[in-house]
């Protein structure tokens, strides 16, 4: 498992360099496999990581609903876990 979460950082840049290169399908492949590792080790961080990995994901496939939902997600995931943001 650990080796797993210290993908997590590598996974959720991944994917943003993925979508800024147009390659939506390799995003989605490594949103899944943060989502995944937010399943097994359900952690704030890992959970928050992978709302706003699937959020970019959902918006650069023109699914803004599910990424204004997966936005909502990660702020509650914060809220709830009493860390500021911005």
């Amino acid at each position: 498992a650990e080796n797993r979460i210290e993908r997590m950082g590598a996974l959720e840049l991944a994917a943003r360099v993925a979508i800024a290169r147009g390659d939506v399908d390799l995003a989605q492949a490594y949103a899944a496999e943060l989502s995944g590792l937010a399943r097994d080790i359900p952690t704030p961080p890992i959970r928050f990581s992978a709302a706003v990995t699937n959020a970019w994901v959902a918006a650069a496939s023109g699914e803004h609903g599910t990424a204004r939902n997966c936005f909502e997600t990660a702020i509650d995931i914060l809220g709830a876990g009493g860390a500021p943001y911005e």
